[in-house]
């Protein structure tokens, strides 16, 4: 199948063929996700920067995240400042990013 036909589809027949392939590839897709929640965990925990050609491996560093709006609270906040007591700050871990390059 090629771009064309793809574009030739109804968006019923694109949505069969979306459902269909997905399940075609489900049980390689939940190894993939093992695969990778195994090689994240790893790469965490010791910093281990390997070399695989075709696979770029990227570290993320911590942030802090906010439950709340911040663009639109914190202009409110600057009138009322005791709303920034009710600001929840939670520290977000470091992630790793895997980008697989596939040849054509």
């Amino acid at each position: 199948m090629d771009n064309n036909d793809v574009n030739q589809m109804s968006v019923h027949e694109a949505l069969v063929e979306l459902r269909d392939m997905r399940r075609k590839i489900r049980p390689s897709q939940r190894y993939i996700d093992l695969l990778l929640k195994r090689i994240k965990n790893e790469l965490l925990q010791t910093g281990e920067m390997p070399s695989v050609d075709g696979v770029t491996i990227t570290f993320v560093e911590p942030k802090t995240g906010y439950d709340w709006n911040d663009d639109k609270l914190l202009g409110y906040a600057a009138a009322h400042p005791e709303i920034l007591n009710l600001r929840d700050e939670k520290i977000l871990g470091p992630k790793v990013r895997i980008a697989v390059m596939y040849e054509e």
